[in-house]
């Protein structure tokens, strides 16, 4: 059974128009997502059809599938961070799917939903990639880190009185 998993996505990832969404499986070691791993894949050129997988659909014009990039094109590599999970998941990655019909170029692309499967090998075109777990990010600074401590204080006083006999001593 396969595990879905949201992303926290930007309102304007799922509203509004968009290009078609396209689905691609693939396989994973299944140590690479027991340990959640970083990896990179080489996004195919051509993707399942979300809509109808594969039969037919006015979203992808009766195709069965929808285009990622044109012909003559490079693949287009994604890298991403699969969850820690010991089951199949399908994660929702925005603006990774289809293109949108070439009349209206002002949509954005649809969503890739990615099927992820733990299995023996890796599929082709899909890498293990040796990352660092990231930086902390900092909080933003409150007003509270700015408050004049004691030793602050003692600082500012002290710039204030030195700067006060430059300027007496200018006049």
């Amino acid at each position: 059974m396969t595990q879905a998993l949201g992303r926290v996505l930007q309102q304007d990832d799922l509203e509004g128009p968009r290009g078609p969404d396209g689905r691609l499986r693939i396989t994973v070691p299944r140590e690479w997502l027991v340990e959640a791993r970083w990896i990179e894949l080489d996004l195919p050129r051509m993707l399942e059809c979300a809509r109808c997988r594969g039969g037919g659909c006015d979203g992808c014009e009766r195709s069965g599938a929808v285009v990622t990039r044109g012909r003559k094109e490079l693949a287009e590599v994604v890298e991403l961070k699969l969850p820690e999970s010991a089951q199949a998941v399908t994660l929702r990655l925005p603006r990774r799917g289809g293109l949108p019909p070439d009349a209206t170029p002002d949509l954005a692309r649809g969503l890739l939903l990615l099927a992820v499967f733990p299995g023996d090998d890796a599929s082709d075109g899909v890498r293990a990639l040796e990352r660092e777990l990231p930086l902390p990010i900092a909080p933003p600074p409150t007003l509270a880190s700015y408050a004049l401590t004691p030793p602050r204080l003692a600082i500012a006083a002290g710039v204030f009185f030195v700067l006060l006999l430059v300027f007496v001593l200018t006049r």
